[in-house]
């Protein structure tokens, strides 16, 4: 008890002192951008981390290059700044309702331009910042020695003390332009700028691009669907998509904003990305998920594994069953003939055209597989293991790009607060024939292709 009077006391005159001397700390000049931020004393880096009942909390922890522990830091007013978690979007707050020396501070949802979330960065010494928040008027720290808990990050008034004093070191913006994985048959562009969504589908060689990537609602890339449809249009929801369900898009949003690449590896003929979804129809609004996606390529033949992770139950959507596209695939203008087999002899080399009416329309086929070409009967084609119904069909646009090709494997499946949801499905390019050739091989194969879903 003695030992934390004296302390509180040395703090009150330290913070006094410094006071009666009028300090003057100056703002760096090096923000806004993405950074580290380490503290003095211990060498730990500020993060957010998951805990086991699936909620997000502030921390520190050792350095291990991970995207929860980067902070993008975007300038307000005032030498203000607002600090957000780069994984999770979640934003450096003071509590508000309590603004006395050594309350918690945490990880919240972004509000906006409040000054509760908002924080003074001061240097002190070369690259040594105290941040200190709008509202209560005080710094970051980890508590000082006794007091101090493992991950626990408070407020207090400044004392010049190094656990209040945090390095801030820039990082790059690591995950930039279209990223290409090849072999001798195929080359696969993946776009980080938009989600590290499929851009780019080719044969080797070749400049011809079967993906169409008119809109951020195109490419070839993973879309949700859960809950019922809500107007939000007093949050800023589109009136084009008003009334709309949770609607994850790795690519962007409707709006034009694009969606987070958290983590991205390409070695070999692999791929895999990590990325922080936009809601489709909101503007700017990041989905309460990540989506994972691997790729990897085996001769002509693209093994695609997609999955959804819901890590935070914002229920407000409610839960329903919706159908899935699994994945959603925008092609080329020129891949307007659609092929499979939909009748009951199955296996047996059999293909009939499927009639493209109207957008979109469901087809069975209980092959599990769809092809799309031109007049040629060169094009792409989707096999997904067990699923028979697809949706697909020609929207005619404006112009060769605005005119698209699409099919998507459905199922309808309902989507909780804290589910996991994952499938593989195989892409195919090249005549009609040497698909449906591929795909007759690859049902052979010993595979294990279903949804998981945990509850917690």
């Amino acid at each position: 008890m003695f030992c934390k009077f004296n302390l509180v006391v040395g703090r009150l005159v330290v913070a006094c002192f410094v006071f009666l001397l009028t300090f003057s700390a100056h703002a760096s000049q090096t923000f806004p951008g993405y950074f580290h931020i380490i503290n003095g004393a211990t060498n730990e880096v500020l993060q957010c981390v998951v805990k086991k009942d699936s909620s997000i909390v502030l921390s520190v922890g050792g350095h291990v290059g991970t995207p929860n522990q980067e902070w993008e830091i975007q300038g307000g007013t005032n030498d203000s700044y607002k600090i957000i978690n780069r994984a999770y979007r979640l934003v450096l707050s003071s509590d508000l309702s309590h603004l006395e020396n050594g309350t918690e501070l945490y990880a919240s949802k972004d509000e906006g331009w409040q000054d509760f979330q908002m924080w003074q960065i001061s240097e002190l010494q070369p690259n040594r910042f105290t941040i200190r928040n709008n509202t209560s008027g005080r710094c970051m720290e980890i508590p000082h020695l006794v007091e101090r808990r493992t991950g626990h990050l408070q407020q207090w008034d400044f004392y010049w003390g190094q656990h209040q004093l945090w390095a801030v070191q820039p990082i790059p913006e690591r995950f930039e332009g279209i990223h290409f994985v090849e072999n001798e048959k195929i080359k696969v562009g993946i776009d980080t700028d938009h989600g590290g969504a499929i851009c780019w589908i080719s044969e080797i060689g070749s400049e011809r691009n079967v993906v169409n990537t008119k809109d951020l609602g195109r490419y070839i890339q993973q879309a949700y669907y859960a809950g019922n449809k809500l107007d939000r249009r007093a949050e800023g929801q589109s009136e084009n998509w008003r009334n709309f369900p949770w609607n994850p898009l790795q690519a962007g949003d409707y709006f034009g904003n694009r969606s987070l690449v958290m983590d991205l590896s390409i070695e070999e003929n692999r791929a895999y990305v990590k990325t922080r979804p936009l809601l489709w129809d909101m503007n700017g609004e990041y989905a309460d998920a990540t989506i994972e996606t691997w790729i990897e390529l085996d001769g002509a033949e693209i093994i695609y594994h997609g999955k959804l992770n819901r890590f935070v139950g914002d229920d407000k959507w409610g839960v329903k069953e919706s159908f899935q596209e699994l994945p959603a695939c925008y092609l080329s203008s020129d891949l307007k003939h659609f092929y499979s087999y939909t009748g009951s002899d199955i296996w047996n080399y059999y293909l009939n055209s499927i009639p493209n009416k109207k957008i979109w329309e469901d087809w069975l086929t209980h092959e599990s597989w769809v092809a799309c070409v031109d007049d040629s009967l060169w094009g792409f084609s989707v096999y997904f293991p067990g699923v028979a119904t697809f949706s697909g069909g020609l929207y005619q646009g404006g112009d060769s790009m605005d005119t698209t090709a699409y099919i998507s494997p459905r199922l309808d499946v309902t989507l909780e607060p804290f589910d996991e949801f994952e499938y593989r499905c195989y892409f195919n390019i090249g005549p009609l024939n040497e698909m449906m050739h591929r795909v007759y091989l690859r049902r052979d194969k010993n595979q294990v292709i279903a949804k998981s879903m945990q509850h917690e």
